[in-house]
Parts: structure tokens; C-alpha cells; sequence
């Protein structure tokens, strides 16, 4: 099934869905965020921990993925990244990435 993290919610461990996993505006995971299908983190969120999706990955403005001393991985089937967003680690698109 899906998930769906309410706004400005906390989360202390990962998060991982068969289906897809969105993140409302100003959820913190202080985990990792795994989507069977799409994964899409909404503005101001924040991610302690690697997000990985089977499909499509939309980081909105103000997204964070991971921080300077503890780099995370964005990988996915295609990633969008909006601006304002911080990704601190790496990012893999297997198909395509977009940004702006």
C-alpha cells in the first residue's frame, strides 16, 4: 500500500511502502524513505537518511536529504529535483533528472 506522512510530522525510524510514500510539507524522517513505486517529499521536508524509489522521486523547495556530516543517496527510476532543495550525498537517476 501507500503511506502518507502528515505535515510538520516526526518520524524516528524509516518509512518504506510497497506503493508510494509522500512526505507533507515540514515532515522530518530521521530514517530512510523507500517507495515501492513514486516518492515524492513536499517543500521544507527533511530526510536524515537515503531515499529510494522504484519510480519516480520530486523533491520540492526547501527539501534536505541528509546533512554534512551524514551524506544520503537519492536514487531512483527519474528524479526531480525543485529549486531550494540541499541534497548531501549523492544523487542517481537510472533514467532521467530534471531539475528547476
Amino acid at each position: 500500500g501507500d503511506i502518507r506522512i502528515g505535515a510538520r510530522s516526526v518520524v524516528t525510524g524509516s518509512v518504506k511502502a510497497k506503493g508510494a510514500v509522500v512526505l507533507e510539507k515540514g515532515a522530518v524522517v530521521f530514517g530512510n524513505v523507500l517507495g515501492g513505486t513514486d516518492v515524492t517529499i513536499e517543500e521544507g521536508s527533511r530526510v536524515q537518511g537515503c531515499v529510494l524509489a522504484e519510480g519516480v522521486a520530486r523533491l520540492h523547495s526547501g527539501v534536505q536529504i541528509g546533512a554534512p556530516e551524514s551524506p544520503a543517496t537519492v536514487a531512483a527510476l527519474d528524479i526531480h529535483v525543485a529549486p531550494g532543495v540541499r541534497v548531501f550525498g549523492g544523487l542517481t537517476a537510472h533514467q532521467a533528472g530534471q531539475t528547476g
